[in-house]
């Protein structure tokens, strides 16, 4: 398959949130987007995670989550998820996350 037909069953199962009665979620980007050289799809989703206090609990930490899902080289149906994620009561990850985040990606080498 191509790079975007292949990555386009990756978004299409993304989107589905898993556990209905544990999260609800309030954003989700995702978008084909090269990494280092490698064809990646990068995304990121903040999403309410209420634990076992159901969906419609007040209590609940936000989940924030971003990364790559990368195409390997050396089997072009097998894919790579990188990723950091990240739980508090802001809806915002901490600038110092994200810039750790961006030095360890651009960092990475995928090799055959």
């Amino acid at each position: 398959e191509s790079d975007e037909a292949f990555f386009e069953v990756i978004k299409k199962g993304r989107s589905e949130v898993q556990n209905k009665d544990r999260y609800k979620q309030i954003e989700a980007e995702q978008v084909v987007s090269p990494l280092n050289g490698n064809s990646c799809l990068k995304y990121h989703g903040v999403s309410e995670d209420h634990g076992n206090n159901g969906i419609d609990s007040t209590d609940f930490q936000f989940f924030k989550n971003f990364g790559y899902i990368c195409r390997t080289k050396i089997d072009p149906t097998v894919a790579l998820i990188i990723e950091v994620s990240h739980r508090s009561d802001s809806k915002y990850v901490p600038a110092e996350l994200t810039t750790m985040a961006s030095q360890f990606f651009n960092s990475i080498e995928l090799t055959e």
